[in-house]
């Protein structure tokens, strides 16, 4: 709550920003921009507010980032209290055991992935070669009307 708090306060006082008090309510929905992050983090109170939390100072710095998992470019309140949630204390065996589990899980869907272009590049080649045979055989095709052509014009003039 704390935390939150200190969000809307901040939030309130920037450029721009108009908050009444009703929409505390609506606070966690607020979205957080690095620039807005790094604002709240100049903050003595917001990085007290962190350490109480049990995000180390180290860990301040990169916290958007690993916040932001899915690259937007912004979370909201409510994705900043969840993911410093489940930031706090240390490591768990089931945290590194899930990690693992996620890895592999990547791994196998990157064979999945270069498997697939391997078919698709040998389609392609497939195709390439199939085109140029087409192309082969229409300008011989092309050639031998031709021929037909001028011997037809010698035998008309003989």
């Amino acid at each position: 709550v704390e935390l939150v708090e200190f969000i809307w306060r901040t939030g309130a006082d920037m450029p721009g920003v108009e908050l009444s008090p009703a929409d505390f309510e609506e606070a966690s929905m607020m979205e957080i921009t690095p620039s807005f992050f790094e604002e709240l983090r100049s903050y003595k109170e917001f990085q007290e507010i962190l350490r109480g939390l049990d995000i180390a100072d180290e860990d301040q710095l990169d916290l958007f980032d690993t916040l932001d998992v899915d690259g937007g470019g912004t979370i909201d309140v409510d994705e900043l209290v969840r993911g410093i949630a489940k930031l706090r204390g240390d490591a768990r065996r089931s945290d590194i055991i899930g990690v693992s589990l996620m890895m592999r899980s990547m791994q196998v869907g990157l064979c999945e992935v270069g498997e697939a272009i391997g078919l698709v590049q040998a389609a392609l080649t497939n195709i390439t070669d199939m085109a140029a045979l087409n192309l082969q055989q229409s300008e011989k095709s092309k050639v031998g009307e031709r021929w037909t052509g001028l011997r037809r014009r010698k035998s008309i003039v003989a």
